[in-house]
């Protein structure tokens, strides 16, 4: 498994574990060729996991192309569901300053509501009626 472990507060996995693609951009990806890791087993081996974050639209879509029909199953019941604006350079419609700020915010938002956190007591995810541009999915 081709996970990063940051201080236990977040893990870093890809929604696609294995494709084919002509280039580097996912419009590349040959759909037919996806195979998605497991996250269904991550999610049970690691029960304490409440959110997942997508890194773009892309990834949120490949989550949902893959999983969808699994979505009010265990064991992604309860799991909250975030698209944050992609990092990719081919992603321009932000500036690389204004996606940082976003990612940032979401991050410190992500940290400090987590249950052993900064121990500043659990502060709830800013969602989409109150910042348009935090994209937040519920399952």
């Amino acid at each position: 498994m081709d996970i990063v472990w940051m201080g236990a507060l977040l893990a870093l996995w890809d929604v696609v574990g294995q494709c084919r693609r002509a280039g580097s951009l996912d419009s590349d990806i040959v759909p037919e060729s996806v195979t998605p890791n497991d996250i269904p087993d991550l999610l049970r081996r690691a029960p304490s996991i409440r959110l997942i974050v997508f890194n773009g639209g892309g990834a949120e879509a490949w989550f949902r192309r893959c999983f969808g029909k699994r979505l009010r199953e265990e064991p992604f019941v309860g799991i909250r569901r975030v698209r944050l604006p992609s990092t990719s350079p081919a992603h321009a419609a932000r500036t690389p300053a204004r996606k940082l700020a976003l990612w940032r915010r979401a991050l410190r938002e992500i940290v400090a509501a987590a249950p052993h956190g900064s121990g500043r007591g659990a502060t709830p995810l800013r969602d989409s009626g109150t910042d348009p541009e935090w994209r937040n999915r519920e399952s």
